[in-house]
């Protein structure tokens, strides 16, 4: 695929009170992040696993080639898409996972936790 996955469409599900941080950080990924050929959409007032299935529904409906979900309490910078994009031992992938971490200090993996 030209550009690893090439044209993405990057999606997003809106919860009632989503923090002012994730706005700011998707209004830079939408306005400087995105290359020729990409897109985004939004889904809202619904639970994450409705709003992820119909951003699905509409992704495959889509002229993209590749879909990426951010979740909005996630934290990227604008050149996110790029950087997954460009991240050449990825191609081999069909879906990767961005690390996210637990807030808070030190940075605890959220997919794993101390059974103490």
């Amino acid at each position: 695929m030209p550009n690893g996955w090439g044209k993405i469409c990057v999606g997003s599900r809106l919860e009632k009170h989503t923090e002012a941080q994730f706005v700011m950080e998707w209004s830079a990924l939408i306005t400087q992040g995105l290359r020729k050929g990409d897109s985004f959409m939004l889904e809202r007032d619904m639970m994450a696993h409705w709003a992820l299935n119909k951003l699905v529904r509409k992704f495959l409906k889509s002229g993209a080639d590749s879909f990426c979900n951010i979740d909005s309490d996630a934290s990227f910078g604008p050149g996110i898409l790029n950087e997954l994009r460009d991240y050449e031992p990825g191609w081999d992938y069909d879906i990767l996972q961005v690390f996210c971490t637990r807030r808070g200090w030190p940075p605890e993996a959220i997919w794993f936790k101390k059974n103490v």
